[in-house]
C-alpha cells in the first residue's frame, strides 16, 4: 500500500505494532475512513485494490464508527465511510454525508475474548465477583452491540436483570473502540472482554481465550459502506466499493472471518 494511517491510542499502538496519525492525503489519493474492526481486512482489500488499478493511491483511517462519523460531520475530508452498525450509518445519512445509498457487505458476531489462565472460561463467569470486563463505548458500534446483547439476557428467566446487573457491576473500562477493549485482554489489564469473533481470530499468541456465546443469543454485527458527497476521487471511490462487494473482495473478507452482509 501506498498510504496506511491508523488512528488508535497508545495502548493499542504497543500491541498491534506501530501505527501513524493522519497526515495530509496528497490530491490522488482515496481516503477510506473505516470501522477500526476492519483494520486487517481492510489492508489487505487496499492493497489487492492497488495491484489492480496501476496509479491508485489508498490511505486508510481507522477509528470507531461513531468517532469518524463525527470527524466528517465537522468537516473531514474522505471518500468512503464504513459503519460498523446502523446507527452511525443512520446519524450519517441524517447529516447529509452520503452521495447514493450505503450498502452492507459484511458481517461478523460478537464472542467473548478471555484472559487465558484468568478466571473467566465459562460464559457464566462474567457474572462472578471480581471479574474485571471491557466494553467498548456505548456510543461506539461495539458497545451498542454489547448492550443489546446483555438485553437480551436481561429478558431470558435463564440469566435475568441480576445476572446482567453483576456483569456491569464488573466492567472496569470503557474504550473508545473495539481493538482498544480487546488490547486491554491482550495486556492483562482486564480478564475479559465483550468484542468481535473477526478481532479475535486476528490475535497472535495464546495470552487470549474465546469464551462461546449461547448460540440462542448470537448478535450479528452488520457492516456498512457508502459513498462521502463532494469526496475528491468520486471515481476511484465507486470503484473501491465495487471491489470490496466483488468475488475478490468478499474472499479476502472471508480470509479474514468476515461473513456476507445478513
Amino acid at each position: 500500500m501506498s498510504f496506511l494511517n491508523v488512528i488508535f491510542a497508545g495502548l493499542v499502538l504497543l500491541v498491534f505494532g506501530a501505527c501513524t496519525g493522519q497526515k495530509d492525503a496528497s490530491p490522488e489519493s482515496l481516503v477510506v475512513f473505516a470501522a477500526s474492526s476492519l483494520t486487517n481486512a481492510f489492508a489487505d482489500m487496499a492493497t489487492s485494490f492497488e495491484q489492480a488499478n496501476p496509479g491508485a493511491e489508498v490511505e486508510l483511517v481507522f477509528a470507531a464508527s461513531s468517532t469518524l462519523r463525527l470527524q466528517l460531520e465537522q468537516g473531514a475530508k474522505a471518500d468512503i465511510f464504513t459503519s460498523a452498525n446502523e446507527r452511525q450509518l443512520q446519524l450519517a445519512q441524517e447529516a447529509g454525508l452520503f452521495e447514493g445509498a450505503p450498502l452492507a457487505f459484511a458481517s461478523t458476531d460478537l464472542t467473548i475474548a478471555a484472559r487465558a489462565g484468568g478466571p473467566v472460561t465459562f460464559f457464566e463467569d462474567l457474572a462472578s465477583a471480581g471479574v474485571r470486563l471491557a466494553l467498548a463505548g456505548e456510543e461506539v458500534p461495539a458497545g451498542a452491540y454489547a448492550a443489546q446483547f446483555l438485553d437480551q439476557l436481561a429478558r431470558d428467566p435463564a440469566f435475568g436483570p441480576g445476572w446482567v446487573g453483576q456483569v456491569m457491576r464488573n466492567v472496569v473500562s470503557r474504550e473508545p473502540n473495539v481493538r482498544q477493549v480487546l488490547a486491554k485482554v491482550q495486556l492483562g489489564a482486564v480478564d475479559a472482554a465483550i468484542v468481535y469473533s473477526t478481532d479475535l481470530a486476528a490475535v497472535q499468541g495464546g495470552q487470549v481465550t474465546e469464551v462461546a456465546v449461547p448460540p440462542e443469543h448470537s448478535i450479528s454485527a452488520s457492516f456498512w459502506i457508502g459513498l462521502i458527497k463532494d469526496g475528491g476521487q468520486s471515481g476511484q471511490a465507486a470503484a473501491f466499493v465495487h471491489f470490496v462487494h466483488s468475488e475478490e473482495g468478499q474472499a479476502l473478507l472471508a480470509q479474514h472471518g468476515f461473513e456476507g452482509s445478513p
